[in-house]
């Protein structure tokens, strides 16, 4: 008899241990999940940003105003701001333009420099592409958590990269004198 009572007492045990262990996993399991959209966000970011630096760096530029316009062109095709152009962002999971930071943080920059190899003086053009991307944070529970962590508590995790080319000049034997900032 007293077998029987013992097993009757331990039958609700599984249950309670389940039922404390249950919010754990789960927390656990949204982590994971909110993580992995981030990390796939940053991969797509990078991969936008090299892509952009690429497109950009085909078009020769050795003065200030074809930096200008240079970079113009690589701002749309970064965020696809033109209807008619190619938009590498939109391969970000999520991704929408309004969550891009634009004033300032997102920008086009191309500098002169002196080539290193050559007795003669020559020169070369860098150009740098560098986003700020603001990707939303989609499970609630781990929103609440890790939001603030990149300073703003917006239900949004600021993602970023930066990227640097040389430009495909042909050889130049001045010095452009180039520092020219695009904001996008």
């Amino acid at each position: 008899m007293n077998k029987r009572i013992l097993s009757r007492d331990e039958r609700g045990q599984a249950l309670v241990e389940f039922a404390l262990i249950l919010p754990i996993a789960l927390l656990i399991l949204m982590g994971i999940i909110q993580f992995g959209l981030l990390f796939s966000g940053q991969i797509g970011v990078i991969n936008a940003v090299r892509e952009a630096t690429r497109y950009g760096s085909t078009s020769p530029v050795s003065d200030a105003s074809g930096a200008s316009g240079a970079g113009a062109k690589v701002c749309n095709y970064l965020l696809g701001t033109a209807s008619t152009t190619p938009n590498a962002m939109s391969r970000v999971p999520g991704y929408s333009l309004s969550n891009v930071k634009q004033s300032g943080a997102t920008y086009v920059t191309y500098e002169s420099y002196s080539d290193p190899h050559d007795s003669t003086p020559t020169y070369s053009v860098r150009m740098t592409v560098h986003i700020e991307y603001q990707h939303p944070l989609l499970i609630p529970i781990v929103s609440n958590i890790i939001d603030g962590l990149d300073g703003a508590s917006d239900s949004k995790f600021q993602l970023g990269a930066t990227e640097a080319m040389r430009v495909e000049n042909p050889l130049l034997t001045t010095n452009p004198s180039l520092s020219q900032t695009v904001n996008c």
